[in-house]
Formats: C-alpha cells, sequence, structure tokens
C-alpha cells in the first residue's frame, strides 16, 4: 500500500491512460468537519507509476514520478481566496528523492482552516508539519478550475510557502514556467 490501477478515457480528445503504480508516503487528513459536511484529503507526492497512454489510436508507454491527489469541498466559499478553489496545495517531490507537501485551507469565511504538511527533508524519515502558510507574490490570469466552464479568474502565480516541523523549518519560493500551446500563442496557465 498504496499501489492504485488506473483507467481514464478522455472521449473529446481520444485519449485513454492505463497506468499503475506505487506512491512511497501519504499526507492523509481524514473527516475534517466545514459546513456540517464531512471531507477528505489525501495526496501522494512520489507516485511512481508506469503504463501506457494512447494518443488517438497511437500506444506510448510512459514511466515517472508524479504527483497524485484526491480533494473535495472545492465550492466552499471564501472570501479572500485568491480564486484558485479555496485552498492550496503543494505536493513537491524534491530532486533528492525527498518530498514534502503543505495544505493551506481557507474556510467559508476565509479564515485559515487547515494549515499544516508533511515533509521527508532532510533525512528521509516522515515528519508532520503542524503549521503551514502560504504568501502569494505575484498573482496572474488563469482559465476556469479543470472541469469549470467561465472566464479567467485570479491564480498565483509565484508564491512564497513555510513549513514548520518539530526538527526544523522548510521554506521555499517558487519560480514561474510558462506552459504554451503549440496551436495559440498565449500561455495556458500563469503558474
Amino acid at each position: 500500500w498504496p499501489y492504485f490501477e488506473l483507467y481514464f478515457r478522455d472521449v473529446e480528445h481520444d485519449i485513454v491512460y492505463e497506468l499503475e503504480g506505487r506512491a512511497g508516503f501519504a499526507h492523509w487528513i481524514p473527516d475534517h468537519i466545514q459546513r456540517g459536511t464531512m471531507y477528505n484529503y489525501v495526496c501522494f507526492p512520489d507516485f511512481n507509476f508506469q503504463g501506457t497512454i494512447t494518443v488517438r489510436g497511437t500506444e506510448h508507454r510512459v514511466k515517472g514520478v508524479g504527483g497524485l491527489d484526491h480533494v473535495v469541498a472545492r465550492n466552499v466559499g471564501s472570501k479572500s481566496s485568491p480564486g484558485v478553489g479555496f485552498w492550496h496545495y503543494d505536493p513537491i517531490h524534491w530532486g533528492n528523492g525527498l518530498i514534502s507537501n503543505g495544505l493551506y485551507y481557507l474556510g467559508v469565511n476565509g479564515e485559515p482552516y487547515i494549515t499544516q504538511g508533511v515533509m521527508t527533508l532532510p533525512d528521509g524519515q516522515y515528519h508532520p508539519a503542524a503549521r503551514f502558510a502560504v504568501e502569494y507574490l505575484e498573482l496572474g490570469e488563469g482559465t476556469a478550475n479543470a472541469g469549470a466552464s467561465g472566464g479567467p479568474q485570479v491564480v498565483p502565480r509565484r508564491w512564497k510557502a513555510t513549513m514548520e516541523a518539530a526538527h526544523g523549518t522548510l521554506t521555499y519560493t517558487t519560480v514561474p514556467l510558462e506552459v504554451r500551446d503549440s496551436k495559440v500563442p498565449v500561455v495556458v496557465e500563469p503558474n
């Protein structure tokens, strides 16, 4: 555990994903209550996977490391949210094989509701972090949330994160990478 077999079919773009993999670490926050409803959060910052992605009938064998997450409660209202779905999480698989993940979750009135994380830095051991904070350094305009329709919205482009655990503090600042669609001369997402 945790081992997964995944199958997704994108009928609009004719893409089929058939993947399997295993995660080394999980950041799990079960059963936190918000607005009288139960929500769960789990993230694997280091999901090792392999399998086949078939694009318009052409199979491609793939293998790599990525993040896998499951979050619900995306529509919880928050007046202070910068427009990213009312929470911020940072799953990172560091270049040396270690991981970190922070969850910054805002409540219905915009108050920080969950501000915690995990990391395996610097020794490979699992370290829960009781405090996690995000400071947005630059905002940009992005498309609507995945699966949602609508116009552009404000999204974080650059941020500074601080995660405090009993064994030490991890602070990092992100650097934006522009991702472009080859068919149009505009940035797909600014973060």
